[in-house]
């Protein structure tokens, strides 16, 4: 979306990885640089808002950068707290970078406080939601802590399917989580108005006429066993007293008395174990925010506002978010470089 070309990263879980990485590119251009100083009287500092424990070291490579390029020093500082007034350092000719997250993981300091200045400042956010997030749905409470691997997903919107894979999820106290949730729940964004299922497949390398023969084949091993007996074979084994709830068929009624139409609902539950959704868990449970600085405010280059002179956007502010896998990492490092590097040429050709 953005049309520059994001720098080759490896992922990291370390969300805070991104300002050393920012502060190592912005380094190594400015020494890049001719070396004459640059001309501060237009501007006179570069502050970075970002609420982060890495934050004093970024303004550290920062100023070293600029002292390279023959500028002075402590011309870079961080401004980390809520209440700065963004406007009137605007006004005094300092140029702003506001990195300051979304709204997931408050305790890192991403408490929206970002999106605030950013409105005042005349720009528009788009609504704010968590997104990569559990989901709450309550009769999933019986499979707490059953991990189920090798599964496929399909997600359902008022009955249209709007999305399907296959991997890793959990059953939780609140519902569901893992790999294919979070990533499901990206597709699911009007719980005000729509309602949610999810359907698993527990066998998808077999389709339903090859199960049909698997479960002939089980039941003609053992014709005498107990059905609750023989569920083992195709079950984990704390699925059975739910799958058993669920088919309605008597736990000891034997297995060669079970009919083709309980076959077939034995068949059905394998292949569309349904969990209806009833909603998201909070934003503060999130793995990113959905939302922000709209995009189309933002000069895709170089991050800079279209609006004001001077300030610009990286990481969660901005309007843009993606699956998992390092992917959301990568769009905070991509643009964080892109303002980065844009705010210390500014700084320095000025």
């Amino acid at each position: 979306e953005n049309s520059f070309s994001p720098p080759k990263a490896q992922p990291s879980a370390h969300r805070a990885s991104i300002s050393c990485r920012l502060a190592g590119r912005i380094r190594y251009r400015a020494r890049a640089t001719n070396s004459r100083a640059p001309n501060t009287q237009n501007r006179m500092s570069m502050p970075v808002a970002l609420p982060s424990n890495t934050a004093m070291k970024t303004v550290e490579y920062m100023n070293e950068a600029i002292i390279a390029a023959g500028g002075p020093a402590d011309l870079v500082q961080c401004i980390d707290k809520p209440d700065v007034d963004v406007s009137g350092l605007l006004m005094k000719k300092v140029d702003v970078i506001l990195a300051t997250g979304g709204l997931s993981y408050p305790a890192t300091g991403s408490t929206g406080d970002g999106f605030r200045m950013a409105e005042a400042l005349g720009h528009t956010v788009t609504p704010l939601r968590g997104s990569l997030v559990p989901l709450e749905a309550r009769e999933c409470a019986v499979l707490q802590g059953l991990s189920l691997r090798n599964v496929a997903l399909t997600v359902y919107e008022d009955n249209k399917k709007i999305h399907s894979d296959f991997g890793e999820m959990l059953f939780t106290h609140f519902g569901v989580s893992g790999p294919l949730i979070l990533s499901a729940s990206a597709h699911m964004r009007h719980f005000d108005k729509k309602q949610y299922r999810l359907e698993i497949d527990l066998k998808p390398a077999l389709d339903e006429q090859q199960l049909d023969k698997r479960l002939l084949s089980d039941f003609e091993k053992r014709a005498n066993s107990d059905y609750c007996n023989v569920l083992g074979a195709l079950l984990p084994q704390k699925m059975i007293d739910e799958f058993i709830d669920r088919s309605g068929i008597p736990p000891h009624e034997k297995v060669h008395d079970i009919t083709r139409a309980q076959r077939e609902t034995i068949r059905t539950l394998l292949k569309r174990w349904t969990v209806n959704v009833s909603a998201p868990m909070p934003v503060e449970n999130a793995i990113i925010t959905s939302g922000g600085v709209k995009v189309g405010e933002i000069d895709p280059k170089t991050m800079a506002s279209k609006k004001i002179g001077g300030l610009y956007f990286a990481g969660e502010i901005i309007d843009v978010d993606a699956y998992t896998g390092g992917y959301n990492l990568q769009i905070a490092w991509a643009t964080g470089k892109a303002a980065g590097e844009a705010a210390a040429d500014a700084l320095l050709t000025q």
